[in-house]
Parts: structure tokens; C-alpha cells; sequence
């Protein structure tokens, strides 16, 4: 046909007549409708299919998507990912514009080709277009997600669907649409095709989505969005723990479930002579007992639930006792969950009764117990065998750890602490008059050659030894090591050791401010621990350590950090703050301030000072004329403690040529007295009024000063 069409045309050419003409036009006209029709239905179909389709269609449920082509569906999350795209910035985002006060109120989703990359609706809802490249969806989530998302009634955000010239990438019909009228709100479900990836708007150069989740309100404003991580189910806010940006979405990881923990004790003596033993768990946490290699109690067995003690021969020899018991863990609800089968679990090993058969045992709510004959495989007593021989006393000693004072605690140079060994009497022998604890060899921090016992201690009893300590005056890790000897000066047990880890403060100009509140010494069951980091293009991260544990780390040049230092120790402690760069991701090398702070009395609420205010106007300025004046004013911020407010300012002229100074005054705005000709630079501080000042037996605080504008 269409070669006797060509042919028809060449000959028409080469002869001119009425069909040549006639079949010109009509192709003509052909190419025409062809081009309309296409175009028509290119935009009629793309409406059809999105108002056709209802149901999500294969979505990728996985850990990480990337630019595969995958969309993901975070596990216990709601929303689905609406991109094929990178994430590029992330909730209250510092970095997404020139301004560090400004910060990004939802996701940026990069995906290359304008025009080309679907968005899909997160959640079902009802769609309404309010602008060429934006629109909005109303979300009413079930009850199910009732405190696991901040809101259940929300509204997602998404724009730039458009091109740079402002041609719709929106799919969906409106009432701005060409194609067809419909009802202001469209009711779509998830995964719809509503439009494709643009680049049309306000910091939108490269094709992407922004897409924020709010309240229905203005969007622009902070107080109207939502964190999206929980709607998502990643780690999308910058402020709190956020995964990398600049990079595919990561979901959360699944909460590990409670791996409920089992844990061994061993305990060694040495016998003497050949004897019976009647052994007894105090029922708390124990799940089965060896003596030497042979189980000889498995209380995981029905049939061993209700034995109170059990008796074994013991040959001579150095014998060894150990017990298995169960420890609670918290589940990712936090309640404890108990990995035993017929007991309780406890956080520390159950207490082992063992003595000379026949001899009675004695409980700790003074019970008796007769004890058992031996099983008959072991060697059985007779009537002469009504006690042991006399033994000879023998020394023993076991360190308990504690909680007195961690090891590798992280110390200002020079400074003293005490370290608390808490030693259990194995052995036989009473610890009496010239028993020590000693030390042996390392470095020895100011310790004495040998410690005296505050007491006598029998066998099976525990006594805690404590030093006064001085850490070295060079920063380094140390160790010290220490062991039990008696009065012969013969030492037994096995060594004990004290390991610390001191540190000094770093040069370096980067770190502008490090303060407690309240100061030190103090009784406060929190302290507000504030630091600050001068502008620096490089910084990553910072951190606080306190003893040997970071309370907190992140990455805003500012930060306060809550120190929960109801649960440490009366005493002296170390504050750390260390600051790294983008070169030092391990924090092999950072920037260091250092603090020592005292704990005192019982734990208890202690006033803050009120926030730091922020100046408003004027900046830094200069006086040209003799005489004129300057308005200064400032804006409060706050006050940590429920029920304190802010009451006075004081607003400061300093480090100019001329001082002056408003005293405390109510308003938050001043005019200064008669100023010279010269620059000048001012700040201001807050103080509070306090809630029942007398009840709570504290007195008014006042703020730091402002930072320096």
C-alpha cells in the first residue's frame, strides 16, 4: 500500500493534476488529527489511570531503596516512600538554606528528569490541588497508630511539580485543570500517581519533590509540621539521631526482641578431705548447678522444681561450683522480661549455700533444712559419719564488682577520687588483724603499699575496701594493680585493678562556650550542661562524656544537654566536651574542654536559670553624633523550670569607648543615655521570677549573657 501510494504521489508530481492536490491536503489533514488525537490522549489517559487506580501495586518492602526502582513501605510505618529519588534534605534540615536560622521543614527528595519521575500518594486521603506545582492531601490514619505517630489527622505537603517555565507536572484533575471540572478534594488512595518530579519554585534548580507533613495549616510555619520519622518509619529528623542525608531513604531497624540473658557464676575451693557437701540455691534466678563437671541440679525439669538442696561426695582436691541463673531484660515495650522456667530472674547470681553434711541449712529468714542423703551412686555415709574432719583454715578472695567506681572513668589530670573494691571471703579463714589489700605492681596513683580492713570478716561475708586515689598529671590511660595478702604478707585471691583514662583540654578555638547549671557543687537531680560551638564550616559533631559514658551527642553548633545525675554517685565527677570535625569521624582527634563538677547531699529539683535571651535590634552600630541615642531591645526565651518565667532585663554596653547600662529593668526594650561618636557593642541578660521560692528553698537565677550579635 504504501509503496503504491509513493508511487501514485511521484507520479502526480512529475504530473501535476486534481488527485496530487487532493491527496496533499488530505495527508495533511491526516498529520494534523493525529498530533491532537495523540496529545489528547496522552492527558485523557493519564487522568483515567490515575482516577482508575485504588489499589497499592507492587511496592518493595525492604530495608534501603535507592534509585532502582524500588519504592519502600518502612515496616510499622504508615506512609510509603512517594519518590524513586535520593534524600537529599531532612526535617528541621540547618544546611537547606544560606540562612543557619532557617530551618527545613520537610524532605527534599532529589530525582532526576523533570517530568518524567512519578509521585505517589503516601497514605489514602482527599486530594486537593492549590497551586501549578503544589498540592495538599488530608490523611485520617486509624486507631491502630493512636500514639505512635504524633497526630493521626494530617495533612502531606508536595511541590514543585511543575517545570522551570511553570508547565503542570500534576497528573490529577482540577478545577485548574484543561481537561475536566471536578469537586475541590479528590479522594485518592495509596501509591496513586499524582503528578511527576519538577523543578518549578523557590530552591528547586534540580528536579525534586518537597514534601512535609503538618497540621493543615500554613506549612512555612515550624509549630504546624510534624516530624515525618514515625509516619515513614526512618530517622528523618536532624536533631534527633537522623540517618545520613544525601542519600537512599533507610528504614528503622526492626526493635530487637528481648534475648533474655543467661549468665554463669563460678566459685573454687580447695578440699581438704574427702567429705560430703549438701549444696542449696536460694530459689531466685537459678536454672541448674555443676559441681566440678557434673550437673547436679536442673531446675529447667519439672521433676527438679520442688528440691530444696542436694548432697554430693567431695574428693580432695581443688573443687569448682558453677551456677547458672537467668537475668531479666527489658523488652522493647521496657518490661522486664524472665528467660527461667520454674524461677524468678535476678540481675545478681543467687546466693549458694553449701556446708558439711549432716549439717543443718540455715535460710536467711532463719529456716532449717535437714539435709539429703548423696544419690546412690555416690559413696554413702554411715553411722560414724556424723561430722567432718577438722579442716585447715585456708584463704580465699573474690572480687564482687559494683557500681562504686566504674573503670575506665575519664579524669581531669591531678585529680583525686576513691576507688571501692568490694571483696568476698571464700575461704575458710577469718580475715583478721594484718590482712590488707595491697598494691602489687602499675601505676600506683598516689595509693598506700597496703590498705588495712575496716573489720574482721568471716568466710562468706563481703567487705568493701576503698583508696583515695590521684589521677597522673599527664593525659594517658593508667592502670593500677592490687591483691589480698595476710598477715604473713602471703597473697592470695586473684588480682584486682583500677583503670582510669585522663584527659586535659585541647587548643583550639572552636569551642566558644561549656557551662553547668546549676554550678558545682550542687544536689540537683539534673543539670543543664550548655555548649556552643563558634561558626566553623568543618564541624561534624559534639559530644559530652561523663565519667566513662556520653550523655549526648550531636551535630547543631548549640546545644543543651540534660546530665541525669540523680542516678550517679555523691562526689566528684569529670565533664568532657569534645568537639570533631568532618575528617574525624572516630573521634580520634577533637577539640576538648573539660570540667570538674561536685555532687552533693540527696538528690533532689534544683532551679535553672531562665534560657539565654536573644537580642533583637539593633547589631553592633556606630554613633555619629554627640549626644544621640540608641533603642535596644530583646527577645526572652523561656525558662526551663515549669511555672518560672521571666521577669527582668539587663541590657550592657561593653568593650566600646563609652560603658553604659540599663540596671534590671521590666521592659524588654530600651533606650540607651547620651552616647559619643564611636562603634559600640552591647548584650543582655534575664532573670526570673520563681514558683514558690520558699517550698522549694530556692532563690531567683539569672540567664548568661547573649550571645554576641
Amino acid at each position: 500500500m504504501r509503496n503504491s501510494l509513493l508511487a501514485i504521489i511521484r507520479h502526480n508530481c512529475a504530473y501535476p493534476s486534481p488527485l496530487y492536490h487532493f491527496l496533499v491536503i488530505a495527508l495533511r489533514v491526516l498529520a494534523i488529527v493525529a498530533a491532537v488525537l495523540c496529545f489528547l490522549g496522552q492527558e485523557m489517559l493519564g487522568g483515567q489511570e490515575v482516577l482508575a487506580w485504588r489499589q497499592p501495586v507492587g511496592l518493595s518492602i525492604g530495608a534501603v531503596f535507592s534509585t532502582s526502582g524500588s519504592l519502600t513501605h518502612c515496616p510499622d510505618a504508615p506512609f510509603m516512600w512517594p519518590v524513586d529519588g535520593d534524600l537529599w534534605y531532612i526535617y528541621l534540615d540547618p544546611n537547606a538554606y544560606r540562612s543557619e536560622t532557617d530551618l527545613h521543614l520537610g524532605l527534599d527528595i532529589y530525582a532526576d528528569g523533570g517530568g518524567v519521575v512519578p509521585v505517589r500518594a503516601v497514605y489514602d486521603g482527599w486530594l486537593r490541588r492549590t497551586g501549578v506545582e503544589r498540592l495538599r492531601i488530608r490523611h485520617t490514619l486509624p486507631a491502630e497508630w493512636e500514639g505512635k505517630v504524633p497526630s493521626r489527622t494530617v495533612e502531606t505537603y508536595y511541590t514543585h511539580m511543575a517545570s522551570a517555565k511553570g508547565t503542570s507536572y500534576i497528573a490529577f484533575p482540577s478545577k485548574e485543570h484543561p481537561i475536566q471540572v471536578v469537586d475541590p478534594e479528590v479522594w485518592v488512595t495509596q501509591g496513586t500517581i499524582i503528578g511527576y518530579v519538577g523543578n518549578y519554585g523557590y530552591g528547586a534548580e534540580r528536579p525534586h519533590l518537597h514534601i512535609s507533613v503538618n497540621n493543615g495549616e500554613d506549612e512555612r510555619v515550624q509549630a504546624n509540621t510534624y516530624d515525618p520519622s514515625a509516619y515513614f518509619g526512618a530517622n528523618l529528623d536532624f536533631q534527633v539521631g537522623h540517618q545520613a542525608p544525601k542519600g537512599p531513604m533507610i528504614c528503622k531497624a526492626a526493635p530487637t526482641p528481648c534475648q533474655p540473658e543467661v549468665k554463669r557464676q563460678v566459685k573454687r575451693w580447695f578440699q581438704w578431705f574427702p567429705w560430703w557437701k549438701t549444696i542449696s540455691p536460694l530459689p531466685i534466678g537459678t536454672r541448674a548447678i555443676w559441681l566440678d563437671n557434673q550437673l547436679i541440679i536442673d531446675f529447667t525439669q519439672d521433676n527438679a522444681k520442688d528440691i530444696d538442696a542436694v548432697t554430693r561426695f567431695v574428693w580432695p582436691g581443688w573443687r569448682t561450683l558453677t551456677t547458672e541463673y537467668s537475668v531479666p531484660c527489658a523488652s522493647p515495650g521496657g518490661t522486664a522480661q524472665l528467660h527461667s522456667l520454674n524461677q524468678s530472674a535476678s540481675a545478681s547470681p543467687p546466693v549458694i549455700l553449701m556446708v558439711d553434711w549432716p549439717s543443718k541449712l540455715v535460710f536467711t529468714d532463719g529456716a532449717l533444712l535437714d539435709p539429703p542423703l548423696p544419690p546412690p551412686s555416690d559413696p554413702q555415709p554411715d553411722a560414724d559419719d556424723v561430722s567432718p574432719p577438722i579442716s585447715v583454715p585456708t584463704d580465699g578472695a573474690e572480687y564482687i564488682p559494683s557500681t562504686a567506681f566504674t573503670d575506665e572513668t575519664v579524669l581531669t589530670p591531678g585529680a583525686s577520687f576513691l576507688k571501692t573494691w568490694r571483696m568476698h571471703n571464700t575461704g575458710t579463714s577469718t580475715w583478721g588483724a594484718g590482712y590488707q589489700l595491697a598494691f602489687i605492681s602499675g601505676d600506683q596513683m598516689g595509693a598506700p603499699n597496703g590498705v588495712d580492713l575496716p573489720r574482721s570478716i568471716a568466710p562468706g561475708e563481703e567487705v568493701d575496701i576503698g583508696m583515695n586515689l590521684t589521677a597522673p598529671t599527664t593525659p594517658g590511660n593508667y592502670e593500677g594493680r592490687f591483691r589480698m595478702r595476710d598477715a604473713q604478707g602471703v597473697y592470695f585471691g586473684e588480682p584486682v585493678y583500677v583503670r582510669v583514662s585522663v584527659v586535659g583540654p585541647t587548643t583550639g578555638d572552636h569551642i566558644a562556650a561549656f557551662s553547668a547549671d546549676p554550678s558545682s557543687p550542687s544536689a540537683a537531680s539534673t543539670v543543664r550542661l550548655y555548649a556552643r560551638v563558634n561558626w566553623w564550616p568543618q564541624f561534624r559533631a559534639m559530644r559530652i562524656w561523663v565519667g566513662n559514658q556520653v550523655i549526648g551527642e550531636t551535630s547543631t553548633t548549640e546545644y543543651t544537654f540534660n546530665w541525669d545525675a540523680g542516678t550517679y554517685s555523691r562526689g566528684d565527677h569529670t565533664l568532657v566536651l569534645e568537639v570533631a570535625d568532618q575528617t574525624d569521624t572516630s573521634w580520634n582527634w577533637p577539640e576538648r574542654r573539660v570540667m570538674a563538677y561536685t555532687l552533693q547531699g540527696t538528690p533532689g529539683p534544683a532551679n535553672h536559670a531562665p534560657n539565654r535571651p536573644s537580642p533583637l535590634s539593633p547589631y553592633d552600630w556606630y554613633v555619629y553624633y554627640s549626644g544621640n541615642t540608641a533603642q535596644l531591645c530583646a527577645q526572652a526565651n523561656g525558662d526551663p523550670d515549669a511555672g518560672d518565667f521571666v521577669a527582668g532585663y539587663y541590657f550592657d554596653i561593653y568593650d566600646s569607648a563609652q560603658l553604659w547600662n540599663s540596671g534590671w529593668v521590666s521592659s524588654n526594650c530600651v533606650t540607651t543615655g547620651a552616647l559619643g561618636p564611636y562603634t559600640y557593642q552591647w548584650r543582655v541578660r534575664v532573670r526570673e521570677t520563681v514558683r514558690e521560692p520558699k517550698a522549694r528553698g530556692v532563690m531567683p537565677g539569672t540567664s548568661p549573657w547573649s550571645i554576641p550579635t
